[in-house]
């Protein structure tokens, strides 16, 4: 579902390596996501510029 909010299931890990392992991968995830969030808005904002431009200013003199 759209807008459906996700929460994780605690870790638990019996050694630091390990539990280094899984912050490194969250850490990754979290890039990727933030990432795609990013392009997404630099997707809209292209697809308004280009709404913008696509019709000339009109000015009326005074």
């Amino acid at each position: 579902m759209a807008g459906q909010i996700q929460t994780m299931q605690p870790i638990v890990t019996p050694s630091t390596i390990e539990a280094e392992d899984v912050a490194a991968a969250s850490c990754s995830c979290q890039g990727i996501w933030l990432r795609r969030i990013l392009d997404h808005l630099s997707e809209v904002q292209l697809l308004d510029t280009f709404a913008i431009n696509r019709y000339p200013t009109i000015v009326f003199p005074t």
